[in-house]
């Protein structure tokens, strides 16, 4: 450098050494005792009650268990372990979402078939079953207008 000539000054930042998470972050992850360490209750900043996590058939599933006790979130835990264990023997859907898909699937090919070439034919048996899979999955919807068996 020349004669004179100041260096350069250089600016110092305060890093915080503990980031914030955020709002939807886990926080005060549990592991539910004497169950399966894939079953979780936690909560979130964003919410005032305890969720529910567990991993099975390779989804993760949540669920609000709607309690800021914890000792009811994990009693809620424990009656979805169950549900999910007795809906996997039972070959049912584990989430809505499906449910919902398989219900607008059953519904599409249903109104193709009342639709054919030689006119309204009759309802298939499995129908049936798709049927009551809508009304307790999505009972919001007018499921009431499908054909009664």
């Amino acid at each position: 450098m020349a004669r004179g000539s100041t260096k350069p000054m250089l600016s110092v930042v305060e890093i915080d050494a503990a980031p914030t998470k955020h709002r939807t972050s886990a926080l005060n992850l549990t592991h539910v005792p004497n169950y399966p360490k894939k079953l979780v209750i936690y909560q979130l900043a964003a919410s005032p009650f305890w969720w529910v996590r567990y991993y099975a058939d390779g989804k993760i599933l949540r669920r609000s268990t709607k309690k800021t006790d914890k000792r009811r979130a994990i009693e809620f835990a424990k009656d979805f372990y169950d549900e999910v264990n007795y809906k996997q023997r039972q070959g049912l859907v584990l989430n809505s979402r499906a449910d919902f898909e398989l219900c607008v699937d059953a519904l599409l090919e249903q109104q193709d078939a009342n639709t054919g070439p030689g006119g309204p034919l009759q309802p298939q048996p499995k129908f049936r079953k798709i049927r009551n899979t809508c009304q307790s999955s999505i009972p919001a919807l007018a499921v009431s207008d499908l054909p009664k068996f």
